[in-house]
């Protein structure tokens, strides 16, 4: 079920640099794993959302996709829990406005504390001397809690209900601030 975004994404990535509107995504734009494209984005952006990061998305960088993969698997060291990396989304796009893109990854934990459950974890990073560094973690879904990033601002990341688990106990709408960070802008 489509759920209308909170604001639309173009006003909210206004400050953003990127390709214009409707201008396809370069074939290495998104790295996922298994061949999973930028075009399944539904489980974790709006609409409108996923709209916007498909014109904003820039090359990964292979060290960003490592140091994805690096915190993820600590985290599931910490949590007691086994990575699902089939569900990895890693993209880099200007969230900020600064011309050095910010890495946006979601990923996913499984059977954590030897359970059934899981957790979608969402995190923004940022590149310092050419080592990607976590300034944002946070739990985007759970079991029966499951939200969605409904639009991106130069200084927050907007999530709400994901609207698609009808009955379940979903997780409240939520802003999510990104540090300010020095440099070079646009």
């Amino acid at each position: 079920m489509p759920y209308a975004p909170l604001l639309t994404a173009a006003a909210l990535l206004g400050a953003c640099g990127g390709g214009a509107a409707g201008t396809p995504p370069r074939a290495d734009a998104a790295s996922v794993t298994r061949g999973v494209g930028i075009d399944d984005t539904s489980l974790d952006f709006t609409d409108g959302a996923a709209a916007e990061l498909r014109t904003r998305a820039t090359a990964v960088p292979p060290a960003l996709r490592h140091a994805v993969a690096a915190r993820a698997d600590a985290r599931a060291r910490e949590d007691d829990c086994r990575r699902y990396p089939d569900a990895d989304r890693v993209f880099a796009l200007r969230v900020d406005g600064h011309l050095a893109p910010d890495g946006l990854a979601v990923y996913t934990l499984e059977g954590c504390g030897g359970g059934n459950n899981d957790v979608r974890q969402l995190l923004v990073l940022r590149s310092a001397g050419g080592t990607w560094h976590p300034v944002v973690e946070t739990v985007l879904g759970a079991k029966h809690a499951t939200r969605r990033i409904h639009g991106i601002t130069p200084d927050a990341l907007i999530l709400g209900p994901s609207g698609d688990m009808p009955g379940s106990s979903e997780a409240p709408p939520d802003t999510v601030p990104l540090p300010p960070r020095g440099g070079p802008s646009r």
